[in-house]
């Protein structure tokens, strides 16, 4: 599979992506603004995140894929507040 592809599973048949279209006009309801991760051990910084951005809607429904080692834990850690960002901002209803 190319590398930044999607597995089959993930693509929406064109009849729901249609009916779905509308949704991106929607009330967003968690904005994900610039986001970077770094982690720093001694001297040596590995960076998990960068500037990664996208929206969520209300009545979406979103999936975090990718291979191992590409930050999906650490997203999914972020927006379940149990990391800190290292820049950007993550907006819920508009607030920090």
């Amino acid at each position: 599979m190319p590398q930044n592809s999607l597995p089959d599973y993930c693509i929406l048949p064109p009849d729901v992506a249609e009916r779905m279209a509308h949704i991106k006009q929607r009330e967003c309801v968690l904005k994900i603004d610039h986001v970077g991760k770094v982690f720093t051990q001694k001297r040596h910084q590995t960076v998990a995140l960068e500037d990664i951005n996208f929206d969520i809607h209300r009545r979406e429904f979103v999936c975090v894929v990718g291979p191992s080692g590409c930050g999906k834990s650490t997203l999914i850690r972020i927006l379940a507040g149990l990391e800190d960002t290292t820049s950007g901002r993550i907006l819920v209803d508009g607030q920090p």
